[in-house]
């Protein structure tokens, strides 16, 4: 019983993140009208990509950003505690977050990660 029930609750929990996940592909369907100026484009990860827990990318003037779509707080703090090291912004989309507020999340998660590799980058050239 208990496996059955956990079984289940896995399911609606990755049914819920592809609802999540599609928003945020729906919100950038067209290209938002304000927007970071050192944002590109924005793309849905590949299937190879999400196995390493990469659910969307930004693409940037410094290269890809990579997102982690959640739908609690709980998920997010899970995936922080599983991510190690690795470089990928986490957002949480509520059900009734706007397209714009679900821009402005994506974008607020990858600035210090565009910022960090700026500077990294800067580093590197000196």
């Amino acid at each position: 019983m208990k496996r059955r029930v956990r079984s289940l609750l896995g399911t609606l929990g990755q049914q819920r993140g592809r609802e999540r996940e599609a928003m945020v592909s729906m919100a950038f369907r067209e290209s938002p009208t304000i927007k970071p100026e050192w944002y590109r484009g924005f793309r849905i990860a590949t299937k190879k990509q999400d196995r390493r827990k990469i659910d969307a990318i930004v693409e940037t003037d410094i290269g890809d950003i990579y997102i982690q779509i959640k739908s609690s707080l709980s998920g997010i703090k899970k995936f922080q505690s599983e991510r190690g090291c690795r470089p990928i912004a986490a957002i949480i989309v509520n059900v009734d977050d706007s397209d714009e507020a679900i821009r402005q999340k994506v974008f607020a998660a990858a600035l210090p990660l565009h910022d960090h590799f700026l500077a990294k980058r800067a580093v590197t050239q000196i």
